[in-house]
């Protein structure tokens, strides 16, 4: 568990890259179908920053995009 998503991601996939160097990591991309602006600040980057931080390290990364749809009554 942790606070920081990006930080406790990374140190996750190093504790699996170690056991598994030929692995490839998947990240969710959330597409939403009625995008708010709270959405996009919540989960745009995330994604964007786990992989920049892997790349960096030479890990390959794959996005799989996710349809969303939001339950907010009008």
């Amino acid at each position: 568990m942790g606070t920081e998503v990006v930080l406790k991601a990374e140190q996750l996939c190093d504790e699996v890259h170690r056991e598994f160097p030929k692995g490839a990591f998947f990240l969710v991309k959330f597409v939403f179908d009625q995008e708010k602006l709270y959405c996009r600040f919540l989960h745009y980057d995330t994604a964007f920053a786990i992989q920049r931080r892997w790349q960096l390290s030479g890990v390959p990364t794959i996005f799989l995009p996710n349809r969303m749809r939001l339950a907010i009554p009008e």
